[in-house]
This record gives C-alpha cells, sequence and structure tokens, in this order.
C-alpha cells in the first residue's frame, strides 16, 4: 500500500557508496526510514527534492523490511536552499533534527513533534538563534514530559525566593530547605532568568523577544539552566548541544 504524508528528513547516510538511507519525521506515521537506491546518481529519483530540513511531500510503500520502508517518490514543499552558505544556521537546522529523532520511536504517531521541529526550522531566518534554541529545546522537555516547573518549588509549593533555585535533580525549582535536606544539587538563578525562562516556556511558536543584548546575560544563564535538563532527561549528546551552543552564541559577538 502507498501511503503519502509531509514529512521532514531528520538524517541522511550513505548505503552502498549510491544509495542513501533517509530518516523522515511525519505527522501521521513518526518517525520511519526509508531507502533511496541509487540517490547519489545522476539520473535518480528524488533528486534534489530533500535534504536535512526540508518539508517534503513523501510517497512510500507501507512494507517495512529490516526497519526500511520503500521509498517511491517525494517533491520539496520548503526547501532551506537561503540556509546554505549560513554555517551558524546550518548548524542548528542539524542540531534540532537530532533533537527531533532523538525524542521519539520509530513509527510512534507524534504529530506535536513535527509541528515543532517544523516551527523551528521555518524560524532560521530570524536571530537571536539562542533564543530560538532554547525554545526549541524547552518544548522538546515538555513533550517528553520533563519540562522545568518553574512556578513553585517542586517538593513543598512554595513560591520561589529573592534568589531562585534550579535543580534537574527534583525537575524544576527548588526552596533553599528542601534542597539543603534532600540535596537536590541546586544552582542560583537571577529572577530575571527565571522569567526568562517562564516567558520562553510559554511561548506557542519562537516569537522574536526583545534586544538580544538586553537577555544576554539571562540567555547565558539559561544555557547552563536548560543543558542540565537535557543532559539529565534527553538521550542526546552534550558535545553536539555544546557545539550548537557555540553556533547559536556567536550572533551575541557580531553585534
Amino acid at each position: 500500500m502507498i501511503a503519502k504524508t509531509e514529512a521532514i528528513p531528520i538524517r541522511i547516510a550513505t548505503y552502498g557508496g549510491t544509495s542513501h538511507i533517509v530518516t523522515w519525521l511525519t505527522p501521521e506515521y513518526g518517525k520511519i526510514s526509508t531507502a533511496i537506491k541509487g540517490a547519489q546518481r545522476p539520473k535518480r529519483i528524488g533528486g534534489g527534492q530533500y535534504d536535512l530540513g526540508y518539508l517534503c511531500e513523501l510517497l512510500f510503500y507501507e512494507r517495512e523490511s529490516n526497519g526500511l520502508h520503500t521509498f517511491k517518490d517525494c517533491v520539496a514543499l520548503e526547501s532551506r536552499l537561503s540556509l546554505r552558505g549560513k554555517w551558524q544556521e546550518t548548524a542548528l537546522l542539524s542540531y534540532f533534527c537530532l533533537l527531533a529523532g532523538n525524542g521519539t520511536f520509530p513509527f510512534v504517531k507524534n504529530s506535536a513533534l513535527y509541528q515543532k521541529l517544523l516551527l523551528a526550522l521555518q524560524a532560521l531566518d530570524h536571530p537571536p538563534f539562542i533564543h530560538l534554541m532554547l525554545w526549541f529545546e524547552l518544548q522538546l522537555l515538555a513533550l517528553h514530559g520533563t519540562a522545568p516547573q518553574l512556578k513553585h518549588c517542586t517538593i513543598c509549593h512554595c513560591s520561589p525566593t529573592t534568589i531562585p533555585l534550579l535543580s534537574s535533580k527534583a525537575g524544576g525549582v527548588v526552596c533553599p530547605p528542601c534542597n539543603t535536606k534532600r540535596n537536590l544539587e541546586a544552582y542560583c538563578v537571577t529572577p530575571d532568568t527565571l522569567h526568562f525562562l517562564q516567558v520562553l516556556q510559554r511561548l506557542r511558536k519562537p516569537l522574536p523577544l526583545t534586544s538580544a543584548k538586553r537577555h544576554q546575560h539571562m540567555s547565558d544563564q539559561s544555557i547552563v539552566a536548560i543543558g542540565h535538563f537535557i543532559g539529565r532527561w534527553m538521550d542526546i549528546s552534550l558535545r553536539a548541544r555544546n557545539i550548537a551552543v557555540q553556533m547559536a552564541t556567536l550572533q551575541f559577538k557580531k553585534k
């Protein structure tokens, strides 16, 4: 049976010297992989119609063999040609696809993850990139069921103190007595940083915030804070995240 769906390529691997194995994220079928034979030959099916982060219309046969479905055809609905030569944006695109791919299982429908990834990819033309990256990470933590609790202490439910404490071990904000009593390995953030994280977490789409320079110190603390949650709860290489952070924060140094 031939299936038709929107799809985003999130991983492209060379196979056999001339073929590709493409992993796609789809709204209806979740994460699937297809073998595209002869994809690296001059005359090939789907030539130029797919690349990492593209939005495509995919046709494939629902006949899984060794974890692979048979590719029939695809058409690019949105290319990312405008990002060619822009290494910061390209690095973040790769990181977003890596995060999305590690955030779900094969053939498990996850339309929310698909929509969040598409929004993040479409926003790559609009810096500051670090805000976009932090927004996407918070959205994935929420979809993963591990979103930081930022409103009150996760243990006793009291309001945050004048010097908020965050703990990935506890799952969010903690008060000093709970941190001391339970050894929650919490670290201090400023009230402005906590508010900044709350704003990012509430956003349903990555809208541009105010001046990047104004938010730089909050972004620095937020990078560390969210990194603790990503490292504890997501199956992702922190080395890959560190590279993405370096690429995203170079935007500040240009201004």
